[in-house]
């Protein structure tokens, strides 16, 4: 009896010993409500046996990648930033197939149109692959407004998203001079020479836009926005216009009234190998206006 092991009960009474009274001969007269007890104890000890399981799982953090740069990396002369950590997507067992199949066939037509005619030699010899890339970085260039026209017509908005400049940052350095020298002359050698640098080997390929003047409290927004939802697989952070413009229904002014509150929004998504997607987004108010429902997970 001295070395018998269990799982301890709520009540202080193990389950190897509630059995061992269930199969006493003498036992069998015993009341039916001390039977219902040992059997509550019993089950009540299964179930604190299985909790550390349900532990492990919520163990499971999200947004916990290493914090990037962007604004530093790339400077202060756009209205947005975006990120995507590419390992991080290609290691999905969704996603990951998903993206691979897609992205490799474009790769493929954009290194034999720099190439040129001809045998182009594999991309992969110079490391310019999509499992070698750790993170994409890129500035943004983001408009939105809305013009007099039709009630209710899409037609009356303008959007436009565009990309200003980028930093792949690389799981393996690439020779700057061997990629140079595998490239025909033609139309993208005047973009290349922003791109490559002679005699480099490096992790980092960096295409960088002519440096404009930046608002200073315009980047300070964005980068508050990006300090709360960085470390996912995807962000953003983007600067939002003072005012919608044309005002047409209630939605239209609904936006207007965000926008005259918030001076950016930041957006972060991450996905574990299993379960949902959780999301972050967060409006950074104007100075002295603050947003209701300014921050969401």
């Amino acid at each position: 009896m001295g070395d018998e092991s269990g799982v301890a009960s709520p009540q202080g009474q193990s389950a190897s010993v509630s059995d061992h009274q269930a199969s006493q001969p003498g036992e069998a007269k015993h009341s039916k409500g001390n039977e219902a007890s040992a059997i509550g104890r019993t089950e009540q000890a299964v179930r604190v046996a299985a909790l550390p399981r349900q532990e492990e799982k919520e163990d499971r953090r999200f947004f916990n990648a290493p914090i990037l740069q962007p604004i530093e990396r790339l400077g202060a002369n756009d209205s947005g930033v975006i990120a995507i950590r590419i390992n991080q997507l290609l290691s999905h067992p969704v996603l990951g197939t998903r993206v691979s199949n897609r992205v490799d066939p474009m790769l493929d037509s954009g290194w034999k149109m720099l190439v040129g005619p001809g045998t182009a030699p594999p991309r992969a010899a110079f490391g310019i692959t999509l499992e070698n890339i750790d993170h994409l970085i890129g500035s943004m260039s983001f408009s939105f407004s809305k013009k007099k026209g039709e009630p209710g017509s899409d037609k009356n908005s303008s959007f436009s998203l565009g990309m200003t400049a980028g930093l792949a940052f690389l799981d393996n350095p690439v020779n700057h001079d061997a990629i140079r020298n595998a490239i025909n002359e033609g139309p993208f050698t005047a973009l290349l020479d922003h791109v490559l640098v002679d005699g480099a080997v490096t992790k980092e390929l960096v295409l960088k836009s002519s440096a404009n003047e930046g608002d200073s409290s315009m980047q300070a927004c964005i980068q508050r926005g990006w300090q709360v939802v960085d470390g996912g697989m995807v962000t953003a952070s983007i600067a939002l216009p003072k005012t919608l413009g044309y005002i047409e229904n209630e939605r239209d002014q609904h936006i207007d009234d965000i926008f005259a509150r918030a001076a950016s929004m930041a957006v972060g998504v991450d996905v574990q190998d299993a379960g949902p997607a959780e999301f972050r987004v967060v409006f950074v108010p104007v100075e002295g206006k603050p947003v209701p429902n300014c921050s969401r997970r």
